[in-house]
């Protein structure tokens, strides 16, 4: 669904200039490549939050009834006949940006919880080191009883 608001943004900008929006979708690339490579936690954090919840939505929308059809709303935005949407199509892409959202915060939530946990963890030893503590005294006992 924000895809086909993003493609709305895009028909609308470009319409006539391809060059333009061939320029224009390679900067976004690139700038995308680069927030996923310097902030890769929040990109991937983002992307599940919304996917998830689009996908979510999408099968009970399906069960329920009612969920657009996103080639119809993309064929609607291209020919610029948007007047034929119905109130349902704003309302699930309400709940997919609200769910969205709701999703991303318990996710910020559980992982700062997790990372506390973990930074106690790493306090400990892991058994790795406890082994080579352990095998390193033995030698030096047994180096010392030889002497």
């Amino acid at each position: 669904m924000i895809m086909i608001f993003w493609s709305l943004i895009l028909h609308q900008i470009f319409n006539s200039n391809k060059i333009a929006l061939i320029i224009f979708l390679v900067i976004g690339i690139l700038s995308v490549a680069l927030a996923s490579y310097y902030y890769r936690r929040q990109v991937i954090l983002i992307a599940t939050s919304y996917v998830g919840s689009y996908l979510s939505i999408k099968g009970l929308g399906i069960l329920i009834g009612g969920f657009p059809n996103e080639f119809t709303l993309y064929q609607q935005i291209k020919n610029g006949n948007l007047s034929t949407w119905t109130a349902t199509v704003y309302i699930y892409l309400i709940v997919i940006l609200a769910l969205g959202t709701f999703a991303m915060i318990y996710q910020e939530k559980n992982r700062k919880q997790n990372s506390d946990i973990e930074d106690d963890e790493e306090d400990e030893e892991s058994p790795d080191e406890i082994e080579l503590k352990t095998k390193s005294k033995y030698k030096k006992h047994k180096n010392e009883k030889k002497k």
